[in-house]
């Protein structure tokens, strides 16, 4: 992959990060002001932004639990209010309190009936 970008520019985009990785190692040349790529990376741990040699950190708050459960059930649907549903709903949202996550999440369980869904999310 290297040889295919190494005179083209590219943003690459690592959604929700877990583990360093040598971006050399995946065939990724590393952005520089010659190459004028980007890497964007999202995460939970700081400390993985430094890892990585980010060059800018921006923090994303947390959505208060109202306004994780407002957009959640936006995303899902009236399935969130049936009985049956809702209280595990409510955790999810509440788990998912990251933007992306309550969008991509809610969007993800959109009409799903069946509580044994809801449980595995």
């Amino acid at each position: 992959m290297t040889k295919t970008l190494k005179n083209v520019r590219y943003l690459l985009i690592l959604d929700g990060l877990w583990e360093v990785f040598s971006l050399d190692q995946v065939g990724f040349p590393k952005p520089d002001k010659q190459n004028r790529c980007k890497i964007t990376i999202t995460t939970q741990f700081i400390a993985m932004c430094n890892a990585m040699g980010a060059n800018k950190q921006i923090r994303v708050r947390t959505l208060v639990h109202e306004e994780a459960w407002n957009l959640f059930c936006e995303r899902c649907g009236d399935v969130v209010l049936s009985s049956e549903i809702r209280l595990v709903a409510e955790k999810v949202a509440e788990y998912s309190r990251l933007p992306l996550s309550v969008e991509t999440v809610g969007r993800a369980m959109r009409s799903k009936e069946r509580k044994e869904l809801w449980e595995d999310a």
